[in-house]
């Protein structure tokens, strides 16, 4: 649904629309290669939270955006849900250091940097296994275009 300037609600296709700060078009299903298997869920919500969902897996990372510049956006770890949360989660990876950026490439390809966790108590990176591709950064293609 979307709404105009004068407030008339109504219907348009996903396809044709295109947003202000371009951040919505990230959302989707990514992979590092065209044929899409084990794609990774991108979302970017109205709070500008960013959630990764590792489908083959089942599990969330939440991300809360620490900065952008360009066509690059930063995020540090908010939280982690679902089966692996309780082996990464703590309290020590929680706070503002970026774990993240995301750079848009064009509406379907997309940089994406891990990190790494950051320690905050012994002040290391920590790097857990690739998202969906032994490569850092990686190029990911839009699966649903």
């Amino acid at each position: 649904m979307v709404e105009t300037k004068e407030g008339k609600l109504g219907y348009v296709h996903n396809s044709r629309i295109r947003y202000k700060n371009g951040n919505e078009s990230i959302s989707g299903k990514w992979n590092a290669n065209s044929e899409c298997e084990n794609p990774i869920g991108i979302e970017i919500m109205k709070n500008e939270e960013l959630i990764i969902c590792v489908e083959p897996n089942q599990y969330y990372i939440h991300l809360s955006k620490v900065n952008s510049n360009d066509n690059i956006i930063s995020y540090r770890l908010k939280s982690i849900t679902g089966p692996v949360g309780e082996d990464v989660f703590s309290e020590a990876y929680i706070n503002d250091s970026t774990v993240v950026t995301l750079e848009r490439k064009d509406n379907f390809k997309i940089k994406l940097n891990w990190l790494g966790y950051y320690n905050k108590i012994n002040g290391e990176r920590q790097y857990s296994e690739a998202l969906i591709s032994n490569q850092n950064p990686v190029i990911l293609y839009k699966c649903d275009k």
